[in-house]
């Protein structure tokens, strides 16, 4: 509900993951508008952002097998990374939550003092 959080999905199949098929996926999981993204685009551009901007793995094994990094990875207001958490990990998504907590502390800060 906050509006300085929100969360982006970035498919590693970006030649069958197309905007409708994203579209449907949020809908599913019932994604609020604006506050989580789907995103795809041209296979080398993701891949590049994967691997160069996020620093985890993604690699097209053949037409239908993609090996990818089950992270959560949390960035902050000044786009810097400041955790990694995996997704299939109880408590590792529960240290995310404390984590996003503390992120958004920080930023408050930042606008009541903004020396």
């Amino acid at each position: 509900k906050n509006t300085m959080l929100k969360f982006v999905t970035i498919t590693v199949d970006p030649e069958h993951d197309k905007p409708e098929a994203l579209n449907a996926y949020a809908a599913k999981y019932g994604a609020t508008a604006g506050k989580w993204l789907f995103l795809t685009g041209d296979t080398t551009q993701v891949y590049n952002l994967v691997r160069k901007g996020f620093l985890v793995n993604a690699l097209k094994v053949n037409k239908t097998e993609f090996v990818f990094s089950d992270k959560l990875i949390l960035i902050d207001a000044d786009k810097r990374i400041r955790g990694y958490y995996s997704g299939t990990s109880t408590a590792d998504v529960t240290k995310l939550y404390n984590e996003i907590k503390v992120q958004i502390s920080e930023e408050l800060r930042k606008i009541k003092s903004p020396n």
